[in-house]
């Protein structure tokens, strides 16, 4: 008997952010402890978002048209495993940047497809609101987790403990039931079309997203250097502060779904403009109270942008393109991770983190506001009438 697709993507979700929050989150100190500069400890950042970005998209179209996402999400947790056992005592830059690039490839074939597949099996709304609370909870987790593994243990023990996860993750998705096909089969050029067809709206969406990760990206590659070395945090409350935000995240996924329902425009925007506060909290930082304090409103703020992006965007996609509309978000917040970091890494080693800070709160906060009205334009424009409307969009539901 297989076990439900229900909890195995729901596992699948939460194993994959608890690498962003266990390796990704402490990843940037042990490359400080290399003697890594700053350009080197956000090109890592850069190569693991550059193979998300090729990869992505590719594994959302290919999920769509093969209808078994269930490989993809196997094959992907596999490889997030295997590489981690090889971070575990790689200490030259090209060694990691290579195994950080295996574990993007691996998370693009299991993350947005597993997204993908809650929504399918309990709807847009739910689907959404359920992956953001897993998301959360998983990269608090894995902070706090690979804090105390990293004081009490080292890197390896950190690596080594991912690596455990991902495979016990993909054993468990091996045997469990496949989650709702679509409700047509669509081939390449079907899910092509359904992308040139998006609507204004949610190509909108993503590049606000795109911008606002290029501002803030900076500060999210070097937190643990930010708490641990800045604000001179011992390793265990470095991990504590870390696991604020996304634990915060997890407690606002449904609080913030009630918010977006008819307003993801509004929530969105809202979003984007407490990120740049948050960064200048960051900036401010003096003590582990203000270090949560940062924390707390930065997971706020992204349950915001989560689920009223996801929201806005599957639901105006085609039900018969799931998975490559599930496959959008990572695309546009991966891309923007990547100009972020090539241009945080020199910025901050020639004028220091607090500068970058200082210049990443301003974006964010005219992005957010700019964005709102922006939005609101591209919403009222969508709103005239057309004469034909190939694709149905499915509904958001609670």
């Amino acid at each position: 008997m297989r076990l439900s697709a229900g909890p195995a993507y729901s596992l699948a979700v939460f194993t994959y952010m608890f690498n962003v929050g266990s390796v990704g989150f402490w990843l940037p100190l042990y490359a400080r402890g290399l003697s890594f500069s700053y350009t080197e400890v956000t090109g890592l950042a850069a190569v693991y978002f550059t193979v998300l970005l090729a990869a992505v998209p590719a594994a959302g179209v290919l999920a769509d048209v093969t209808g078994k996402p269930r490989g993809f999400t196997v094959a992907g947790m596999a490889l997030l495993g295997a590489a981690s056992v090889e971070l575990a005592h790689a200490t030259s830059f090209p060694a990691l940047a290579a195994l950080r690039g295996l574990q993007a490839l691996g998370s693009a074939m299991a993350f947005p497809v597993s997204v993908g597949a809650l929504t399918r099996i309990f709807g847009v709304g739910e689907g959404v609101k359920l992956s953001a609370a897993l998301q959360g909870a998983g990269m608090a987790f894995g902070a706090f987790v690979a804090g105390v593994l990293y004081e009490h243990a080292g890197w390896p023990a950190v690596a080594y403990s991912y690596a455990a996860l991902a495979l016990a993750t993909a054993a468990v998705v091996a045997a469990s039931e496949p989650p709702p096909r679509a409700p047509r089969p669509v081939g390449v050029r079907g899910v092509l079309e359904a992308l040139r067809k998006a609507p204004l709206g949610v190509k909108a969406v993503l590049a606000v997203l795109v911008a606002r990760n290029t501002f803030a990206t900076g500060a999210f590659s070097v937190l643990s250097i930010i708490f641990s070395r800045m604000v001179g945090l011992p390793t265990l409350l470095t991990g504590v502060a870390l696991a604020v935000n996304p634990a915060v995240q997890a407690l606002s996924a449904g609080p913030s779904s009630r918010i977006a329902r008819r307003r993801e425009v509004t929530a969105y925007s809202l979003g984007i403009a407490l990120t740049g506060v948050t960064m200048y909290l960051y900036s401010a930082a003096s003590g582990v109270a203000d270090a949560v304090a940062a924390q707390a409103l930065q997971g706020f703020s992204y349950a915001l942008i989560n689920v009223s992006a996801n929201r806005y965007i599957i639901s105006r996609m085609p039900a018969e393109a799931r998975y490559t509309a599930a496959s959008l978000f990572p695309l546009a917040f991966n891309g923007g991770w990547i100009t972020g970091n090539l241009i945080a890494g020199p910025f901050m080693d020639a004028l220091g983190v607090r500068a970058w800070l200082h210049v990443a709160g301003a974006g964010c906060l005219l992005l957010g506001l700019t964005s709102l009205a922006a939005l609101r334009a591209v919403e009222a424009r969508a709103r005239l009438p057309v004469k034909h409307q190939p694709w149905r969009a499915e509904p958001c539901g609670s």
